[in-house]
């Protein structure tokens, strides 16, 4: 079975950033005082909160209707994307000798490959084909 716990983590991730930034701009722009409302203010936490609602339909959306997709690669490197997200970025060839970058977050790394990638060493990644976060890891070799 798909550990979706990745998928989960990316749609919270985007969730706490842009609600909490929704209620910081909503709460300073003061929109409930029309003498002290600031215009500026209320139309950012306006999108922040349009942000906020489209992202986590959308991550809903590809949670509910998976699109799994399987490649046998070599690992190659990782890189971590961002310190905020927790989130690593995963090099890998594949047979065509083309890079293919995969997702996963610290968190779901744990569940989904506990002993860690090994350069070199071949894999079976099944991950999500819009977002490209592993779900799944199988050792070839």
């Amino acid at each position: 079975m798909y550990d979706l716990s990745g998928l989960y983590y990316q749609m919270e991730s985007a969730a706490i950033v842009f609600g909490t930034g929704s209620l910081m701009f909503l709460i300073r722009s003061h929109f409930w005082t029309a003498e002290k409302r600031n215009f500026r203010e209320l139309m950012i936490g306006i999108l922040f909160s349009v942000l906020f609602i489209g992202l986590t339909g959308y991550y809903m959306r590809i949670i509910n209707n998976l699109e799994i997709s399987v490649q046998e690669v070599t690992f190659v490197d990782e890189n971590r994307e961002s310190p905020y997200l927790f989130r690593t970025e995963y090099c890998f060839i594949n047979e065509k000798d083309k890079k293919e970058l995969f997702y996963l977050d610290s968190f779901s790394k744990k569940k989904i490959c506990p002993e860690g990638f090994i350069k070199g060493k071949k894999y079976r990644i099944y991950y999500e084909e819009k977002t490209d976060v592993i779900v799944k890891t199988e050792k070839l070799e």
